[in-house]
């Protein structure tokens, strides 16, 4: 019997509630059928994904929760009983601050005929599969903009001025990755952040004066590749901007940037004795 492509289609408006997507399985001109005269099944994606087995107790629907997907290739045959079923790839893909899945759901919808001609039939959804590759996160893409936001403030000194400035909390920071290498971890990025070229100061402000901000271009940063962790010293450090060293550190998962800065020494770091300013940035994608 001669059988149309099956339609598959995935709609929805929210990416971040299952219950809004669903995967449309349609069949047209079986046996007698119209052109106009197909059935249809709609099944909501969350039915889709609840087939899939978990793996190590993580759900599929939990990893790819405010993903995206799509359906790549329908393929219509027939089983060991001659029963019409239709295999639908669906490509997923998640990406979050530092990590990235991208996997396969396998779906198998089996072909019920109706009782007379009028009947076209009903769809049902008989298994969903995930690729082994749909568990294990990799590491995401770097390039574009990061924006920092304070987390955290604090000085060290020999003396009792131990106030915090928080300059930083409205100037924040931001990362501009130009080029990555993935497999080196060579970064290289334009960097704007305030540098504290002051001494310390008696109690809590929001600034005061030898707050500066600073932009640093075409910075080179050797980060390792897996962790994304690093340090700099740029070249611009000790000089009328006062010493400044950026550190990035990965806090399981969430990507950081610490600041330290003071009054530059002599010797073009920091100056002996003199506080030395901490701040520590998240950084979200921009």
């Amino acid at each position: 019997e001669n059988v149309d492509p099956t339609r598959i289609g995935l709609s929805g408006h929210s990416m971040g509630t299952w219950s809004s997507w669903s995967v449309a399985a349609a069949y047209a001109g079986a046996v007698n059928a119209g052109s106009e005269n197909f059935a249809s099944s709609a099944k909501k994606i969350e039915k889709v994904f609840t087939k899939v087995a978990p793996y190590r107790g993580s759900r599929i629907e939990e990893v790819y929760a405010g993903g995206e997907f799509e359906v790549v290739e329908n393929a219509l045959d027939k089983d060991d009983d001659g029963n019409i079923i239709c295999r639908t790839t669906i490509a997923m893909h998640r990406t979050l601050d530092l990590s990235q899945y991208d996997g396969e759901v396998t779906v198998t919808f089996r072909f019920y005929p109706g009782a007379a001609s009028s009947d076209a039939g009903t769809w049902r959804l008989i298994s969903a599969d995930a690729s082994e590759e749909s568990w294990t996160p990799s590491l995401a893409p770097i390039k574009g903009t990061w924006l920092g936001v304070l987390e955290s403030t604090t000085n060290t000194n020999l003396i009792l001025d131990t106030g915090r400035c928080m300059a930083g909390l409205s100037a924040g920071l931001t990362l501009e990755v130009t080029e990555f290498n993935q497999s080196s971890g060579r970064m290289t990025a334009n960097i704007t952040f305030v540098a504290h070229n002051h001494a310390g100061i008696p109690e809590d402000s929001e600034g005061t004066d030898g707050d500066v901000v600073v932009t640093l271009e075409g910075q080179v940063v050797n980060l390792d590749p897996k962790t994304l962790e690093g340090s700099l010293v740029p070249l611009e450090s000790g000089g009328e901007q006062g010493s400044f060293q950026i550190d990035f550190y990965n806090d399981d998962g969430v990507w950081e940037a610490q600041v330290t800065s003071g009054i530059a020494g002599s010797d073009s770091v920091f100056a002996l004795g003199m506080t030395e300013f901490v701040d520590v940035y998240v950084l979200e994608r921009g």
